[in-house]
Formats: structure tokens, sequence, C-alpha cells
């Protein structure tokens, strides 16, 4: 009956259409002992954390004179790199920013002259009693703005932050995805990014490239209703291949959507690259590589055979046993012109 399920989407669809979103469609994997599994490995990132990693975002760009580009070839670039601090201590926590940012109005900067990095830094931290953080420049307030109600974000999502920032779940627990749609439309670290139902199937590998994987299917559904629902209105599928022997991690995450005129080839594609461990033997991904293959090219979306643009994660060092003294959270450094918030609020506009 499974098989057939699966290979059957159709009359999967049809069985939700009788019984309501159904949270598995398909499985050859206890679901329960898998949630449990994953949490135990959640839990063990959501206590003390001390992680510095390093992200840096390529792009790709047309090069040539503004006439000729729609016909030369591509050129990879650097835009910007990432460093950052993050610590969670008891109640306290730490997390700053590092932005080398490189841009430029005109293919010609790109061309003949060096790109001149803007460095911007941003961190917040919170002492216990009150949350401070400080922007070095417009782009750290921007980044500020858009993170400070999810100033803990980076401690809630790991481990899933360096493999999948990409994923509806990246700013929530997996585990509590795996729940069904309901439960994880009522937690406010998931919700934001949760529009629409999906159903789950899940598949034991054991092939030569995943020997001993779990490969973790949501199936996203477009309309809101099981009475509005028609197999054409199948949305974005995300897959994670979970690594049963490192702590059932995600090794692997692939999107795909169907707006982008396929449903074979990926969108996006996560891969870890490098895995290392604690001295507790707990496994964590060290390298991951993000790559980006959708594009849209005069309104047209769709999937090109060569990435457009990646990210690359390394994590520089990782401890789960932070040992900082109190006024580690409570020194605040500001540079000048910095901007600085207390619990949300500026100080100019306390004056």
């Amino acid at each position: 009956m499974l098989t057939y399920l699966k290979k059957n989407l159709f009359f999967a669809c049809a069985l939700m259409l009788l019984a309501g979103w159904s949270q598995v469609v398909a499985q050859d994997v206890d679901l329960d002992q898998l949630i449990e599994k994953i949490t135990e490995t959640e839990k063990l990132f959501s206590g003390d954390l001390d992680v510095q990693y390093t992200c840096e975002y390529i792009r790709k760009e047309r090069i040539g004179e503004p006439k000729n580009r729609p016909a030369s070839p591509f050129r990879a670039y650097r835009y910007f790199t990432d460093k950052v601090h993050f610590v969670s201590q008891g109640e306290m926590f730490f997390s700053s920013t590092t932005k080398e940012h490189l841009y430029t109005d005109t293919f010609e900067t790109i061309d003949n002259e060096p790109l001149v990095p803007e460095l911007s830094k941003y961190f917040t931290q919170y002492n216990g009693k009150e949350i401070t953080s400080v922007a070095s420049s417009t782009l750290g307030v921007f980044a500020y703005l858009t993170d400070r109600d999810t100033t803990n974000h980076l401690h809630q999502s790991f481990p899933y932050k360096l493999a999948i920032p990409n994923s509806t779940f990246s700013s929530g627990k997996l585990s509590v995805a795996m729940q069904g749609y309901d439960k994880a439309k009522s937690d406010p670290a998931l919700s934001k990014r949760l529009y629409n139902p999906y159903t789950i199937e899940i598949e034991e590998l054991k092939s030569a490239e995943f020997p001993n994987h779990t490969r973790l299917t949501f199936q996203f559904h477009q309309s809101t209703t099981i009475e509005q629902h028609r197999l054409e209105d199948l949305g974005h599928r995300e897959v994670f291949i979970l690594n049963n022997a490192k702590n059932f991690l995600t090794e692997r995450h692939e999107m795909y959507d169907p707006k982008f005129g396929s449903t074979t080839t990926p969108a996006s594609a996560g891969t870890v690259l490098k895995w290392s461990q604690t001295t507790s033997g707990v496994w964590y991904p060290q390298q991951s590589l993000i790559q980006f293959f959708s594009t849209i090219q005069n309104g047209t979306k769709r999937i090109k055979k060569n990435w457009d643009r990646q990210y690359e994660y390394t994590i520089d060092d990782f401890s789960f046993s932070p040992e900082y003294d109190d006024v580690f959270f409570n020194q605040v450094q500001i540079p000048v012109d910095a901007r600085v918030f207390k619990n949300g609020v500026e100080l100019a506009d306390m004056q």
C-alpha cells in the first residue's frame, strides 16, 4: 500500500480529500521514533553554545560593455563576507556580525577597478535584564532592524542555520514541523514563514551516496482548505536527507518549486561538505554550501543548469562550554556615529 501511494500521488491526494490533511502520506520509517531522535539532537544545540563562523556570498554577473553584455560571459565575484560570533550562556547571549560588503552601481566598476569593501558591524547582547544592540553603519542598522524581533534566532534554529538557511523551517525546529502543519503553524518560530499546509513522506535510504540516511519530504499545497485542493495546486517541495550516523542532522537539502518550471530539478540545493565533532562526540556541519539555480529573466522564472549565486558557511570555532564572565555580556563598545538600541528602542528616541 505504501509503495502504491509513493508511485501514485493522485491517489494519495484523493485520500487526503476524504480524510483531511494527512500528516504522513507515505513512510517506511517510524515517524515518532524519528521525531524523538531529532528532538534529542536539537536539545543538544539549545543549551550553552559558543560558535564562530564565516559566510561568503558569491554571485555571478555578466562582464563587458553594456551593449555587448547579453552575450558576454559570466564572472563570479564575492559579494560579501560575514564574520559571526554567537554565544549563549545561561540566560545571557551575545551575537556579533562584521560584514565586508562589496558592491557597485555600474558594471564598469566591476570590470576595470577593484571593488572597495564597506565594513559594517552590528551586535546584540542580553545580560539577563535588557537587550542592547549597536549598529555601526546604515547597512548594520538595516540588518539589526530586520532581525531584532528574532534576536535569539540563531540559537533557536541551530544546527539548521548553517546547512539549510533558505528552508521554510530554518527559523525553528524540524522536529516540530514533522508533527504536522497545525502544530507547526501554532509555533511562533515556524509560523512566520509558513503559509500553506503540507504532507510528509519518509523513506529510508541505502545507496552508495547515502548509505545510512533518511529522506524526509515536505510537499506543500497551495490550497488552504481540503475542498479547494486539486492536484495542480501542488506548491513547492522540500527534501531533507538526514545522516543517521551523525545525530540525524541534515546532510543535503533540496528545494523544488513548480513556479520556476521544473519539479525534477532543484531551485536550490544545500550540502554539508565537511563534518566535525565536539570533544563529547556530537557532530556538527563544519562546512556547507548552498547553491541557487533559479533566476528571473525578462519576467520569466526558470531553472538554470549552473548555479547563479551561492553561500558557503564555515564554522571556525565551536563549543558547548562557553566560559565568559558577566562583563562580557555587559560591556558595550560603541563605535563613533553608531546607533544604539535598548530593548528595541533607539536611545535617541528615548531622550
